[in-house]
C-alpha cells in the first residue's frame, strides 16, 4: 500500500513538474521575432536619415556607383560618397587602384556651395532633395532618392566633372554617425 501510494505521488509530482515548463519557442516564431526587430531597425534609421535631410546635414556611404553608359562598381562606403553639410556639398569618387589620384586616395574630392535646395515626397512615399552645386572643378545638380521606410538611396550627379551622370546607391546617414574619410579637395 505505501508503495503504491508513494508511486502515485511520484507520478503526481512529474506530471506536475512537465506540465509547468515553459514551452519553447518554435522555430517560426524565432524567426518572426527577427523580422520585427529587423524592421524595427529599419525604420529607425529611416526616421534619422528624414531628419537629416530636413536639417541639411547627410552622408551618402555609396556602396555602388556607375557612370554614365557604364557597369555598375562595388566600392568601399567609406571613400565613395555624397555628403551636404549645412550649404557645402561633397562628392568624393575613390578607386581601388594603388594610385594616389588627385585627393590622395585614387580618385577625385569636390566641394561646391549648394543652393536651391528643395525637397518633396513623391506619389510612393520616397523622399526626394534636389541642389544646384558649384565649385571649384564641379558645376551640376544633385538628386538624392530616400526610399521611404529604409535609409537606403540613390543619388545622381549631374555636372561636368565626368562628362555626365554619376549614379551613386548607398545608405544615407546623419554625417556624425557617418564613416566617411574625406580626401584633399581641389
Amino acid at each position: 500500500m505505501k508503495k503504491l501510494f508513494t508511486l502515485l505521488l511520484c507520478l503526481c509530482v512529474v506530471s506536475i513538474s512537465f506540465a509547468q515548463q515553459e514551452e519553447k519557442p518554435s522555430h517560426k516564431d524565432k524567426k518572426e521575432a527577427r523580422k520585427a526587430e529587423a524592421a524595427a531597425k529599419e525604420h529607425e534609421a529611416y526616421i534619422a536619415a528624414l531628419k537629416a535631410i530636413t536639417t541639411h546635414d547627410f552622408a551618402i556611404e555609396a556602396d555602388r556607383v556607375e557612370f554614365r553608359r557604364g557597369t555598375p562598381e562595388f566600392v568601399n562606403p567609406s571613400t565613395n560618397f555624397v555628403s551636404l553639410r549645412g550649404n557645402i556639398a561633397t562628392v568624393q569618387l575613390s578607386s581601388n587602384t594603388p594610385r594616389q589620384g588627385v585627393n590622395g586616395m585614387g580618385g577625385l574630392t569636390l566641394d561646391a556651395k549648394a543652393s536651391d535646395i528643395k525637397t518633396r515626397v513623391d506619389s510612393h512615399g520616397n523622399t526626394i532633395l534636389t541642389m544646384n552645386i558649384v565649385g571649384r572643378g564641379i558645376t551640376g545638380t544633385i538628386t538624392v532618392t530616400l526610399t521611404k521606410d529604409s535609409n537606403r538611396c540613390n543619388a545622381e550627379v549631374s555636372g561636368n566633372f565626368t562628362g555626365g551622370e554619376v549614379y551613386l546607391s548607398g545608405k544615407l546617414y546623419p554625417a556624425a554617425e557617418s564613416s566617411i574619410f574625406k580626401g584633399r579637395s581641389i
